[in-house]
């Protein structure tokens, strides 16, 4: 699946615009604040319903502007294409539709344009708490499992629960979430460790590829004991967990642990190894979401030249490439792009961003 059209109104400096995409690689230069990552942004609103640079509305909607909009539509293999959009307004709560109807859960959104990106902060997703790594987890997940999403719901409602009758003293309430907890908590974990086990040789067979660091393991933390099952932690755990206000142990504390020897990734290698090891970690769950799910995920990637060296945004793009999927690559200046035409797909677009306006080039190899 891939975009072949997007309107944008009133998001950040993008006031107005509408692009023709390729379906291959869409590449995309202009100097600082043009609005190549504003571009990169709006798509990723699109798919997800949340910004990976702002947290506050305010910040993507223009000054000029009391709503943004952004539509697109989605081509898909052996099926119709389909439209989707997303609008946010500071005064509501704004709408989402998708063929026509508006719909109540960003997860339909996710589902018709699954998205990975790669960016100057991606190298958090070792460094920051597992949260960031149990989302990269769960996005798999949700992906190939469709009762996924269901039972993670179930399950952090019952943690919810759990937790407020930690707090208010509610015995017999506590042992009924324990059980709950417990149920929902062990299907999660069935379908993480399934996923983690045709995941991880697909992970280190990529990060082969692109680089030539030894000893990096991948290993999946289900969020309490091996040895012990989760129901008899959670009774066990009562006393301790009330005196923390919270659930101590579950899958609410899943975590994927990436190491050289024991010691973690972020702790051994620099910025631009970390940043190779992320890519490899994109790279594969656009592999396996192909292989397993017969989708293909769109690819966004801001300012790929960053802590990257020729010859490795070289070997991310030839993988790229070979997945057949959709790529958006910011912040490459055109004499930059004589190394990577070679490698594309002929079917690429060129874009130049300026003052918030995009307009297509072609492009030569030197």
């Amino acid at each position: 699946m891939s975009l072949s059209l997007l309107d944008i109104s009133g998001f950040r400096n993008l006031l107005s615009l509408s692009v023709e995409l390729g379906a291959a690689f869409n590449i995309i230069c202009g100097p600082n604040g043009s609005g190549k990552s504003s571009f990169i942004e709006a798509i990723h609103y699109l798919g997800l319903a949340r910004s990976f640079r702002s947290h506050l509305l305010r910040r993507v909607i223009n000054n000029e502007c009391s709503e943004f909009a952004i539509h697109g539509v989605v081509s898909r293999p052996n099926a119709s294409a389909i439209s989707i959009g997303i609008q946010r307004s500071r005064f509501d709560k704004g709408r989402i539709r998708i063929a026509g109807q508006e719909v109540h859960s960003t997860s339909a959104l996710a589902e018709h344009l699954p998205l990975q990106l790669i960016n100057t902060e991606s190298y958090r997703l070792l460094d920051s708490g597992p949260k960031f790594r149990r989302q990269f987890l769960d996005w798999g997940v949700f992906h190939v499992k469709h009762e996924f999403l269901e039972v993670w719901r179930k399950a952090q409602l019952a943690i919810s629960q759990r937790n407020a009758a930690l707090k208010s003293g509610y015995c017999e309430q506590i042992d009924t979430w324990n059980n709950e907890v417990a149920l929902y908590a062990e299907k999660l974990d069935v379908m993480r460790a399934s996923y983690i086990e045709k995941f991880k040789p697909i992970f280190l067979q990529v990060l082969s590829d692109l680089s030539h660091e030894a000893g990096v393991s991948l290993d999946y933390y289900r969020g309490w004991d091996r040895e012990k099952p989760l129901l008899e932690l959670l009774v066990n755990n009562v006393g301790r967990d009330r005196e923390l206000g919270y659930t101590s142990c579950g899958p609410h504390r899943a975590d994927l642990r990436l190491r050289v020897g024991t010691t973690p990734v972020h702790d051994v290698f620099s910025r631009g190894q970390q940043k190779l090891v992320v890519c490899a970690l994109s790279l594969a769950q656009g592999l396996f979401l192909r292989e397993y799910a017969g989708k293909q995920c769109v690819y966004l990637i801001d300012d790929l030249a960053a802590e990257l060296d020729a010859p490795r945004r070289e070997s991310i793009v030839k993988i790229l490439a070979q997945q057949a999927s959709q790529v958006f690559i910011t912040g490459i200046e055109r004499s930059q792009l004589s190394g990577l035409l070679d490698i594309v797909p002929p079917e690429s677009k060129m874009f130049h961003v300026k003052h918030g306006e995009m307009t297509e080039f072609a492009a030569e190899p030197a």
